[in-house]
């Protein structure tokens, strides 16, 4: 069985899409009119990602799926680590310049997936492959 936060195949996508998540905040209005806002935390969360992958081998294919299966197999407590994935410029970040990765890494989110890849058959061999991610917040354990 494997430990730690899953890093993602060495797949690299052909097109991403990215948006930062919000900070908790809660909106009371009064009967007045007069908006307060109150912002619980310094972190944002529920950032999305989708990585898409057009024409690659189904062998690239079936690593992105033999690693949903991993990550997602056991959600045990005692497994909990196993949840996350992972990504470098080696997979899902590749090509991403400057500060652009730092987005990526913010502290304390960790990425799992929101929903299970899709693939489509494009041809013999030949597949796309689109995977959607969701970074949460990791709360710390209490011992």
């Amino acid at each position: 069985m494997a430990t730690g936060a899953q890093a993602f195949p060495t797949v690299l996508p052909t097109s991403r899409s990215y948006t930062p998540g919000e900070y908790a905040t809660q909106e009371f209005v009064a009967l007045n009119g007069v908006k307060t806002y109150l912002r619980y935390g310094n972190k944002r969360s529920e950032s999305t990602l989708s990585l898409t992958f057009k024409n690659i081998k189904d062998s690239d294919a079936d690593d992105i799926l033999t690693h949903y299966v991993l990550v997602n197999e056991n959600w045990s407590a005692a497994n909990e680590k196993t949840r996350w994935v992972t990504f470098s410029s080696f997979n899902g970040l590749a090509g991403l310049e400057g500060n652009l990765p730092s987005y990526f890494r913010e502290d304390g989110l960790r990425w799992r997936y929101s929903e299970p890849p899709k693939i489509t058959s494009v041809q013999k061999g030949i597949s796309n492959v689109t995977c959607n991610f969701v970074a949460c917040l990791d709360a710390p354990k209490l011992s």
